[in-house]
Parts: structure tokens; sequence; C-alpha cells
């Protein structure tokens, strides 16, 4: 899965995760160097004919992703739009600028998928900025591990860092390789935990699930992350300001994290309430059909996918409980069993959610089925009510000779009242039973 490319010049990136303006600010910078390295009038023929190295094939449209990244999330007015095309378009004549030279760097493309990387010795952040080669010097060191983040690496990056790790299981391709379940792992001293992630998006009422692995030794952590769900910012905000937390090592981090996933399926259980509620107001309240069942089956199958993904989670963290309790500090088992008490909280919430879905389906089939009653009587009733003038009219239509009322004055008029009082009566008798 390759990342979105990104525009990195030293230490400025124009990140998808970015906001618009952090961004636009980036590419001006890398823009602005390239154009005071380089001053080249685009108007001079001189300048246009003058030898140059080979711009390479990805400056320009790495340039214009950034551009257009802007320009479609709308964080810059016209006006800027306008100067960023036309940046983008004099940046396309610089081959030398450093905006070009770095993007074409292949650590500046591994720094992309770079959420966060740092070293911790004695609980604190070791400062500056920590590039992904300068690792393995922290790894022998006491007191201290290193915390790589990763979002949506390529097989390329991730050999990299596993090169630098020194991790020969798991490998590369069951790390992306897509999970339908959470795995644990353990060799060489290295345990790799796959949890999946979740989100509900309220507007389409579907579940986005993703992947976290996790990666974790005695001297480090790898997390790689899959989907938007279960961001890890925060995660490491807070543990950085609990220096006590962070000398318990890696497997604090990795509570942490599986604490933070769990906490983010209460969310997706919310939507899910709200949306049930919304389709049990539907159905008692007379929206009955094809589309209410529709509506339910969908929202059903989702409920289905995120109750199977997060009910899968439950064997993996006992087993790793039951196996790591003894080399765990009591702070690292409390916050497991905690997240392992949630998470089992979850998963009944989930399938009381699936029973009530369930329920719905067959109260809605039960009003289909009553309203289908109801029209059969109203149906039967005005049948009943016009074959009483229908048979009357088919025994005078027969055009006999000897029928007494034919010579009768009055024999019409008496017909007439005879079948408008029978259909009265039937019509009053069917009203009263509830069937009109």
């Amino acid at each position: 899965m390759t990342p979105t490319p990104s525009v990195t010049s030293n230490s400025t990136a124009v990140r998808p995760s970015e906001s618009g303006w952090e961004a636009m600010g980036a590419t001006y910078q890398c823009l602005g160097r390239g154009l005071r390295s380089q001053p080249v009038n685009l108007r001079s023929s001189a300048a246009a004919n003058a030898p140059a190295p080979v711009p390479t094939a990805s400056s320009e449209p790495l340039v214009r992703n950034a551009v257009a990244f802007l320009v479609r999330t709308g964080k810059c007015s016209g006006r800027v739009s306008r100067a960023l095309r036309y940046l983008s378009h004099m940046a396309s004549h610089l081959p030398n600028c450093a905006f070009v030279t770095c993007c074409s760097s292949p650590v500046s493309r591994f720094t992309a998928v770079i959420v966060d990387l740092a070293a911790y010795r004695n609980g604190v952040r070791c400062p500056g900025s920590l590039e992904i080669s300068e690792c393995g010097s922290f790894l022998a060191q006491p007191k201290t591990f290193v915390w790589l983040g990763l979002r949506a690496p390529s097989e390329a990056e991730l050999s990299e860092a596993f090169a630098v790790f020194g991790i020969v299981e798991p490998t590369v391709g069951e790390v992306l390789r897509p999970h339908e379940r959470a795995v644990l792992t353990r060799d060489h001293g290295v345990s790799a935990l796959v949890i999946r992630t979740a989100h509900y998006n309220s507007r389409l009422e579907k579940v986005m699930l993703g992947e976290m692995s996790l990666i974790v030794s005695d001297s480090f952590i790898i997390s790689v992350r899959h989907g938007q769900a279960s961001p890890l910012s925060g995660v490491r905000r807070e543990l950085e300001h609990e220096a006590h937390e962070l000398l318990l090592g890696p497997a604090m981090v990795a509570a942490s994290i599986v604490e933070q996933i769990v906490e983010d399926y209460q969310p997706v259980l919310d939507g899910f309430e709200k949306a049930a509620v919304g389709i049990e107001a539907e159905v008692f309240g007379g929206s009955i059909g094809g589309r209410v069942s529709r509506h339910i089956y969908e929202l059903r199958r989702e409920l289905r996918d995120f109750h199977l993904a997060v009910d899968a989670l439950e064997d993996p963290l006992i087993r790793l409980l039951n196996r790591e309790r003894s080399n765990w500090a009591p702070e690292i088992v409390d916050r497991v069993e905690e997240s392992l008490d949630r998470l089992n909280r979850t998963i009944g919430r989930a399938r009381s959610l699936f029973d009530l879905l369930g329920g719905a389906i067959d109260a809605n089939q039960a009003q289909i089925g009553v309203r289908q009653n109801e029209d059969m009587r109203k149906i039967s009733a005005w049948v009943a009510i016009a074959a009483v003038p229908t048979m009357i009219a088919g025994i005078y239509g027969m055009n006999f000779e000897a029928m007494p009322e034919l010579s009768s004055p009055i024999g019409y008029p008496i017909i007439l009242g005879v079948m408008g009082g029978a259909c009265l009566f039937l019509y009053r008798r069917f009203r009263k039973a509830g069937w009109l």
C-alpha cells in the first residue's frame, strides 16, 4: 500500500495529515528556497536555452500534487491557488532547486510514512530529531527504547525499518498482509500483535475498519497503522507527560495503545445505537416496507463485521496476559486487564445491538404481515359488498319473460332498494367488525 507522496525539503514536509495552511506554508518555503538557489528568467530565451541537468521525473508531479491537495481541500483562496500553480510551473523549470533534489531522495520518501520517531531514556524523550539510521545505537543502551510510528508504509520502507531493528519474524509480508482477525505471534524475542481498528461514519452509517500492527521487544516498539482510525499522537503525548510510565518500557506503550484502540470502539457503538434507535422509531412509527428492511439489513451487516473484528481480539489479549503476567510490572498488567474488561463490555453491547436489530427485522416483518392482512380484509369486504348488486343484476340480465317484477310498475325501484339496502347492511357490518 503506497502512501500519498510527500513533499519534503530538509525538515519541511507536506503531508495529507497536515492542515491546508501548514501544507501551503511548507510549499512556499520549499519553492522559495528553490527559487533563491537558482534564479531563472523564464521569459529569457538565453535562460531557456542554458544547459541544465535533467529534472527528476517525479519532481513536477509532486509539486502539482501538493498544489492540487490545497485546492481540493478548499484551504486556500483563489489568489493563493493561482499563485501556487504559478510557482509549481516555475519549479518545473528548476532542475537544481532544493525542492526537486529532496523530493527525489529516498530518505524523504521514507520520512513521509513516519508519524513520529523518538528514543526514550529513563522515561524521558531524548532531545533532537532522530533518523531511522540512528536507531541502532540506542537499542543496546540501558533503560532506553525506541518508538517508531509508521502510517501505511510500503514493503521497501518497512523492510528498511526491520533491517535497522534486526527483525526477522514477523516478516514484512506478514505485517502488510490484510488481516480479518486479531493475531498474536512471538518469535526471536519479538512479539507481534495485530489489532483491528474501527471508525464509524455516521453519515453513511458504515464502520471503517483498519489495522494496527505492534512489533514489540525489550528495546523498541514499532506501530504500523493502516486506516483512519485510532491515531496515536494523543497516546504518545500523554505518555511523554508520565515519565514513570515510560520507565516501564515498550510493554507499557503497547498496553496504552491497546487501551486507546479499545476506547475508540465506544464511539462506533454509540453511532450504531443512535442508528438503531432511529430504525426502531421508523418501524414502530408506521414506516414499514422494503426500504426499511434493506436499511436494517445493511446496518446489521456493518455491525456484524465490527463484532467479528472486536470479538477476535479477546483471545490474543488473554493469551498475552497469561504469558507475560510474571514478566510485566503490575501497572502494565492492570492496564491490559482494564482494556480486556472494557473489550468484554464492548462485545456485550455489540451483541445486544445485533439482537436489537434482529428484533427490529422481526417486528418489521410482523407489521408487514399485519398490513397485508388488513389489506386482504378490506379487499374481501368490498368484494362481498359488490357481489350483492352483481348477483341481482346478473339474474335480471338473463332476459327471462316469466319474471313477476317485470310487469310491476314499482319492480325496478324495489330491486334498486334491495340492492342498496343489502350493500349498506354489509358495509355497516364490515365496518363494525373492523374490516373497513
